[in-house]
């Protein structure tokens, strides 16, 4: 839901604050991963 917000604030945002946005959703993205990551064992 977070990328189908990012796509509504493109349109009216200012690049500092989608800046911190994208940062924001990347950070979530990268703890989900972190959590749910495959063993190579």
């Amino acid at each position: 839901m977070m990328f189908e917000e990012l796509v509504v604030r493109a349109e009216t945002d200012d690049m500092d604050m989608l800046s911190e946005f994208t940062g924001q959703l990347m950070q979530q993205c990268v703890a989900c991963h972190a959590m749910f990551k495959v063993d190579d064992k």
